[in-house]
C-alpha cells in the first residue's frame, strides 16, 4: 500500500475575484463522499471531465497516482485546502490550481503548501507566485523515534516535523516573492 501524503495548500495573496473563483470551484468540497480523486481532477482539468481514469495521465497532471480533497475552508479573503495523495504530494495539482487562479487576475496570486509523508520519509514546503516558478523544498532527514511510547520524545519529534515543514515553506515563500529592488 502506498504511503499517504497530506498536503495543506493556502492562497496567501489574491484578489476578491480569485476567492470568488475558488468558491465556485470548491464550494461543496466538504461534502466528503462527493470529492473523490476524479472530482478533484475534473475540477482542475474540466477539459478531461468524463474520461476514464488513466493512472499515467492522472499522475502526470496531479503529481500522484491518486489525490483527493479532505477539507476546504473558503471565504471572501482566505482559502485553505487539505488533500491526501499517494506516494508524493500533489505538486502538479498545486501548480495547476495556481495557473487557473493566476489567469483570473492581473495581479500575481501567491500560494504556499506544506506536506508530510505519513511515514515521515519526507516533509516539506512549497510556494509559487509566477506560474512557471515553483519553489519546493523538502527534508528527508527526520527519523521516527524508536521509543514512540515516550510522550516527551514524541512531542519533540512532532514539533521538529512542524518546524521543518514551516522552514521549507518559509524558504520557498522567500524565494518565490524575492525581488531585486536594485534594478
Amino acid at each position: 500500500m502506498a504511503n499517504h501524503v497530506t498536503t495543506w495548500m493556502v492562497v496567501d495573496e489574491a484578489s476578491p475575484a480569485v476567492y470568488q473563483k475558488l468558491k465556485e470551484m470548491f464550494g461543496t468540497a466538504n461534502e466528503w463522499e462527493s470529492w473523490d480523486s476524479m472530482r478533484f481532477y475534473e475540477t482542475l482539468y474540466p477539459e478531461h471531465a468524463g474520461e476514464e481514469y488513466s493512472r499515467e495521465d492522472f499522475t502526470n497532471r496531479m503529481g500522484a497516482k491518486w489525490c483527493y480533497v479532505e477539507d476546504v475552508d473558503c471565504y471572501d479573503d482566505s482559502f485553505t485546502m487539505t488533500t491526501t495523495s499517494a506516494w508524493a504530494w500533489c505538486r502538479d495539482a498545486f501548480q495547476r490550481l495556481h495557473k487557473i487562479l493566476n489567469s483570473i487576475d492581473d495581479e500575481d496570486v501567491i500560494m504556499t503548501a506544506t506536506y508530510e509523508d505519513e511515514g515521515y520519509n519526507f516533509v516539506g514546503g512549497a510556494a509559487i507566485k509566477h506560474t512557471d516558478d515553483l519553489y519546493d523544498y523538502d527534508d528527508e532527514t527526520l527519523e521516527y523515534p524508536e521509543n514512540d511510547e515516550d510522550e516527551d520524545v514524541m512531542e519533540a519529534f512532532y514539533e521538529s516535523v512542524g518546524d521543518s515543514m514551516q522552514s521549507c515553506r518559509d524558504e520557498a515563500y522567500d524565494d518565490a516573492t524575492w525581488t531585486d529592488d536594485e534594478e
